[in-house]
């Protein structure tokens, strides 16, 4: 009978069952639809059904949790911890410290889930009052310039007299920026820019950080890139997970989309005003997303939706203009401080035109 049993529970290795043998020599591993010869089991979660190991972790008499500091897996880990504090909602569990099994069982103290701080917004609120967001990538974040007040996102903060957060990093997916937004503590009278970046690219979380994932990175053929990644070791896992053919699928494009949906709802509901620049010339030479996203923002007829000068590109500028330089190594060169002088000098143009 399951109500008059002990069970130990603990990790699914030898150093476990022995150690569980060793407490107590009555002890069996307990199993599906066998009647165990005693009162005192040993099972490891991973093992059961979780309608069976809901069942024999409340109905049993005495639940035991053996604690370890090193586990056999990040699966066994993870799956038994996360039942253990379950359970421990529904009925109590005495617990075995780790190294001090010969100490007896002490009730199980609840513990707390890490939430890793990168999952936070990149910026709070700078005040009270109504004050502007920029969400986006490279181009937003201000990459290679050598002073950060010179980002367009600060000469348009500057330029309407606002405080301004910024919600970029380099090499940002669009699922990112737009997670970024909807976390963000963004009220009502806030301006909130979005630069829509490239649709070819996406975002990993491991429990390092966020990585973003461009398809030049997983061009083997960049060797500048390839130079610039710090840790391309702990990237290589990651080509493996995407490809270049997700990232030119259409999955990518409707992914954006839908994410652009969402932060406009999100941004309406809470009278927020909002524009939205998509950075066409990121999506070059993969025109299908460009052609496609175009075609998109033109269906809206919203000009809080927009290209952002898609017929006179930043590489133009810059080529023209070789004193418009910044500290960028990538393939993709990016604004000087004279392009970004042109983005906020439009975007106030754009903001002026459908705000004041």
């Amino acid at each position: 009978m399951i109500e008059n049993l002990t069970v130990y529970v603990g990790d699914d290795s030898t150093s476990f069952r022995l150690s569980v043998t060793s407490i107590n020599k009555l002890a069996y591993e307990y199993k599906t639809g066998y009647d165990t010869p005693g009162n005192f089991v040993y099972l490891h979660t991973t093992k059961l059904s979780p309608k069976e190991l809901y069942i024999v972790l409340t109905q049993a008499k005495e639940v035991i949790y053996c604690a370890t500091n090193s586990w056999s897996s990040v699966e066994s880990k993870y799956h038994t911890i996360g039942w253990i504090e379950y359970i421990n909602t529904i009925r109590p569990i005495q617990t075995l410290r780790a190294g001090q099994y010969g100490l007896g069982p002490i009730l199980y103290t609840p513990t707390t889930f890490s939430k890793p701080s990168f999952l936070d917004p990149l910026s709070g609120r700078q005040t009270t009052g109504p004050q502007i967001w920029m969400a986006g990538c490279s181009f937003t974040n201000g990459h290679g310039l050598a002073d950060q007040n010179l980002r367009f996102g600060q000469l348009f903060a500057d330029q309407l007299g606002l405080p301004v957060s910024f919600l970029a990093m380099n090499g940002a997916s669009n699922q990112w920026a737009a997670d970024q937004i909807l976390k963000a503590d963004i009220r009502e009278g806030d301006i909130v820019f979005w630069g829509i970046t490239g649709i070819a690219r996406s975002t990993i979380y491991t429990e390092e950080k966020p990585w973003p994932i461009t398809i030049n990175m997983l061009d083997r053929q960049q060797p500048v890139y390839q130079r610039l990644i710090v840790d391309n070791k702990k990237i290589a896992p990651m080509r493996r997970m995407i490809t270049e053919e997700f990232l030119l699928s259409d999955h990518s494009l409707f992914e954006s989309i839908n994410h652009i949906e969402q932060v406009k709802n999100h941004l309406q509901m809470i009278n927020a005003k909002h524009l939205i620049g998509y950075f066409a010339d990121l999506d070059f030479p993969y025109l299908h997303h460009m052609g496609r996203m175009m075609h998109y923002i033109v269906s809206q007829q919203d000009p809080r939706v927009f290209a952002i000068r898609p017929e006179y590109p930043w590489a133009d500028i810059i080529t023209r203009s070789p004193e418009d330089t910044n500290n960028d190594e990538t393939p993709v060169h990016h604004p000087g401080p004279k392009q970004h002088e042109i983005y906020a000098d439009d975007l106030l143009k754009t903001y002026n035109k459908i705000y004041q």
